[in-house]
């Protein structure tokens, strides 16, 4: 089964495979994430930021641990931050997203914590 995979600013997760039929499996991904209501709280600073400067921040960390964060923000606000990635690290982090599997709450919430405390004051810093 391959999923396919659009462009930046638009789905990057259908539900349907490469031959057109339905898979069942990224239709549960896909509501999972749409209605888990941890993914609101964390990494609200990376919303908070402007678009350009959390990018900058983020491209020096691994394409899946920043895949990791968007996907707890909003999908219009993950979108704007990944269409100011770098071309490719934006690419390599689209690919992570749309295979990004359930990760247990610990694990992101050791990363929020980690983020927050290495990233946060470089957000809080004027882009040059």
């Amino acid at each position: 089964m391959r999923t396919k995979f659009t462009g930046v600013g638009t789905a990057l997760i259908t539900p349907f495979t490469t031959t057109g039929a339905v898979d069942e499996a990224a239709v549960r991904r896909l509501a999972r994430r749409q209605v888990d209501p941890e993914r609101n709280r964390r990494f609200g600073y990376l919303a908070d930021a402007a678009p350009e400067l959390a990018a900058m921040v983020l491209a020096a960390e691994p394409s899946s641990l920043i895949a990791l964060a968007l996907a707890h923000l909003e999908p219009s606000q993950a979108a704007k931050i990944l269409r100011a990635l770098p071309g490719d690290k934006q690419a390599d982090v689209a690919v992570r997203l749309a295979g990004l599997e359930h990760v247990h709450a610990d694990v992101v919430g050791e990363l929020d914590n980690d983020f927050r405390t290495r990233l946060v004051p470089l957000l809080n810093q004027p882009i040059s």
